[in-house]
């Protein structure tokens, strides 16, 4: 591999090529002292002494503007030139980037472009901004004439491939021993097992040698194998950039539609009449769930019909309005997404990861399902990492979990599992230093509301 004062020689050498200002006729914009001509005469000493034709200010611009331009086509960056830290936004007013978090991402990346060391992964959902922020990273190296590979893993992979056909492992060898390494879209491609290796050992030599890598991920970091989780979360070898999406549609939350404009207020004129029902406790327990900013869990209950879903939505959708980061979910569609995943390798997938850390998780119709040992076991480890680490959970479900505490030995609450797990997670449940209970009355509250808007109509 050349040295980089091998590679700067090189460049300055093109840079004399006589048809090289072909590729770049951008830079032959007229320059007002020399007219374009690119020479000037000096003043001489005085009238009668010849006056020299000497080089205009604007060459050393253009040498200038020149000498980047061809290093950015040396590094396969000249027709990416445009994404630089320059005009990195960081208002969040392109794609769906939440502004929040911008510029603490933009500081750490220029950090780390001055002295790329260790590894830097970035992450965060599509449109967000992350392969803006790696090219410009790679584009302050090339400014500081440093050496850089930046590749999509698209290419990585044509790379790797091409190397069955022609028996060549020089440019696989030189992203392995580049001295400074950026990969893009690294994480959702279907390879054989033979390309799985080749990128395994990519990461491998890296990782042991310590070489500067930054790598952008198109899904969590949780979602890859253990191998790969222990290299990009190494705490001694790796930094991290997050990028989170604007959470500004109800529908992105994950709330149907029929619940995107519940509303607590509509709850509580349902109730206000029901002198048996304390609605006072519901409200001052709902409220303080919203408005603290370490709540206790909400545990609400009741039969079919008495409004648990509206209140979880409504209880979410108020919270978006203040801009918190929620997720609301069926527990049947969570379980079933974590199906799929395992079905193709994928462990428990980004819906479940999604729900372990998620700022407000919101559980819809727990035991609505047809459960196990299975199911009971995945929900059981989904709350107690909620609980220990405090993080805000609404659950609702038909089921009031003290009817099958010790597994609800009469059967009259239709769970058909007695898997120990159901014991544990009702055990969390009944945690009354961590969770707030809502026992919703037994009346149908969708009646309310269609007469609701029928009065309204």
């Amino acid at each position: 591999m050349e040295s980089l004062s091998e590679i700067i020689n090189r460049i300055n050498k093109e840079k004399f090529d006589p048809n090289i200002n072909d590729n770049f006729e951008n830079l032959d914009n007229e320059c007002l002292v020399c007219n374009g001509a690119r020479w000037i005469l000096d003043d001489g000493e005085d009238a009668n002494t010849r006056r020299n034709a000497i080089p205009c200010e604007c060459q050393n611009e253009k040498n200038q503007n020149l000498d980047y331009l061809l290093k950015l086509r040396l590094f396969g960056l000249d027709k990416l030139k445009e994404f630089t830290f320059d005009n990195f936004r960081t208002d969040g007013s392109i794609g769906v980037s939440d502004g929040r978090n911008l510029s603490k991402n933009l500081e750490l990346a220029k950090l780390y472009s001055e002295d790329p060391r260790g590894w830097l992964i970035i992450t965060g959902p599509t449109g967000t901004g992350k392969t803006h922020m790696a090219l410009g990273i790679a584009h302050a190296c090339v400014k500081r004439n440093n050496p850089v590979t930046f590749k999509s893993m698209q290419n990585v992979i044509e790379e790797i491939r091409s190397t069955i056909s022609t028996n060549d492992e020089d440019s696989y060898n030189i992203l392995i021993e580049s001295p400074f390494l950026i990969i893009d879209d690294f994480g959702t491609q279907i390879n054989s097992n033979w390309v799985e290796e080749k990128i395994d050992y990519l990461f491998t030599y890296r990782y042991n040698r310590k070489l500067p890598t930054v790598i952008v991920l198109n899904k969590s970091i949780f979602d890859f194998n253990d191998r790969f989780q222990m290299k990009f979360s190494d705490p001694n070898l790796v930094e991290n950039i997050e990028f989170k999406s604007k959470n500004i549609e109800i529908i992105k939350s994950g709330i149907e539609e029929i619940h995107k404009k519940s509303d607590i207020k509509t709850v509580f004129k349902a109730y206000e009449n029901d002198k048996k029902f304390p609605i006072k406790s519901m409200i001052e327990i709902t409220n303080d769930f919203i408005k603290k900013s370490n709540p206790m869990w909400l545990f609400i209950y009741g039969v079919q019909g008495s409004g648990k879903s509206y209140l979880s939505s409504a209880i979410a959708n108020e919270l978006i309005t203040k801009g918190k980061e929620i997720f609301f979910t069926k527990m049947s569609n969570l379980l079933e997404s974590v199906r799929n995943s395992y079905t193709n390798n994928q462990g428990n997938g980004v819906l479940y990861e999604r729900c372990k850390n998620i700022e407000y998780l919101f559980i819809d119709d727990l035991w609505g399902h047809s459960n196990s040992n299975w199911s009971d076991e995945l929900i059981y480890k989904l709350l107690t990492h909620r609980q220990d680490n405090l993080k805000r959970t609404v659950i609702n479900s038909n089921v009031d979990y003290k009817n099958i505490f010790g597994y609800d030995t009469n059967k009259t609450t239709k769970i058909g599992s007695d898997s120990e797990f159901t014991k544990w997670v009702c055990s969390r449940l009944s945690n009354v230093e961590q969770v707030n209970e809502i026992q919703l009355p037994p009346r149908d509250l969708r009646k309310h509301l269609f007469k609701k808007k029928n009065t309204n109509g």
